[in-house]
């Protein structure tokens, strides 16, 4: 129901394409699966380096409340995990621009952005810095993409 509304589509439509994802990556199912029966079982999940979320939601019997809480089982360990990616990032990138004694500095991050002030002089520097920090952080199985623009202003 929730995609039909979102993509202003018939249901069976939606279910269609929901069920040949599916088909195309089983092992998404498998995690979902996976990740919601061990939720259930310990009453938390963990990010990959180990923050946990505890789900008070499966101590219920209220069906609506259970499935927040699979919803939350399911999105911690890869929303939480992208979040400790970039404080990792963060960190990294401060220590780096600390280190080369840079005027350089952020000013905004959401989700899987940082926006940072920087005089002219530093531009080449600074985006080496970022490209670091941001994409060599951690070790991956997939790499960690990054682009960078600059500009005059940011809105």
């Amino acid at each position: 129901y929730g995609l039909a509304s979102r993509l202003r589509i018939p249901s069976n439509a939606a279910e269609e394409m929901i069920s040949n994802y599916f088909k195309a990556y089983p092992q998404v199912r498998t995690f979902i699966k996976d990740t919601i029966s061990q939720a259930k079982e310990k009453g938390l999940v963990r990010t990959m380096f180990g923050r946990k979320r505890e789900i008070p939601q499966f101590k219920t019997k209220n069906r609506n409340v259970i499935q927040e809480g699979e919803r939350i089982a399911i999105n911690t360990p890869i929303q939480g995990t992208a979040a400790d990616i970039m404080k990792m990032a963060m960190i990294k990138i401060f220590e780096l621009l600390q280190e080369h004694k840079m005027e350089s500095f952020a000013i905004l991050q959401v989700h899987d952005e940082m926006v940072y002030e920087a005089p002219e002089n530093e531009l080449r520097k600074l985006k080496e810095i970022l490209q670091e920090g941001m994409s060599e952080v951690v070790a991956l199985s997939v790499p960690l993409d990054i682009e960078i623009s600059v500009g005059d202003y940011w809105c």
